[in-house]
């Protein structure tokens, strides 16, 4: 049985990555002066950052049964990311997320959800607990009923085991958690 340093429940997307001298305003059209696209999402992005560390993640999330899904499924694998806990979901989309890049490094970010709605953790997944040193939940996994569910059931459980754990908020999900705490 493969040994994990860290279980990582988060978002897989597609980042659509366009870098550009002004934000449009509306109806006007910019060019771009570069573009890439490339895997994304806190899940991805932290699994790898882990990897690039010499840690062994493992990955928890979900993608659309569709052309992006298998992009980011394959790219993990050339990663040498673990793709056991990437649930492939049928008549979902995969979620995508459009950045434009300022000179100045900052950006302008939209993002489409998709299969990331319908993140939920197997049985599977909740094995590796068994191993792991670590349980980060990415904030974002937390704005959708099934994500939510999914993080507290494998905080609790990493707790229950004595696992230490974080939670990634990110921007949004500060901005949600100061949304609900007004009077």
């Amino acid at each position: 049985m493969t040994r994990y340093d860290v279980l990582v429940l988060g978002d897989l997307n597609v980042d659509i990555i366009m870098c550009v001298n002004k934000l449009p305003e509306p109806d006007e059209d910019v060019q771009a002066t570069n573009f890439r696209i490339r895997p994304g999402g806190v899940g991805y992005n932290v699994s790898t950052a882990l990897l690039e560390l010499g840690l062994t993640p493992y990955l928890v999330g979900s993608v659309g049964d569709d052309f992006f899904g298998r992009y980011v499924v394959e790219r993990m694998g050339e990663k040498g990311l673990e793709v056991g806990g990437v649930k492939m979901i049928s008549g979902v989309e995969t979620g995508v997320t459009s950045i434009l890049v300022l000179p100045t490094g900052s950006r302008a970010i939209t993002s489409f959800r998709g299969a990331n709605k319908h993140a939920t953790i197997a049985a599977q997944d909740l094995s590796v607990l068994g191993s792991v040193k670590h349980v980060h939940v990415s904030g974002y996994m937390l704005l959708n009923p099934d994500g939510r569910r999914a993080g507290i059931n494998v905080l609790g459980r990493a707790g229950r085991l004595g696992i230490p754990r974080s939670v990634d908020l990110g921007e949004s999900g500060l901005q949600r958690a100061g949304e609900g705490s007004r009077g």
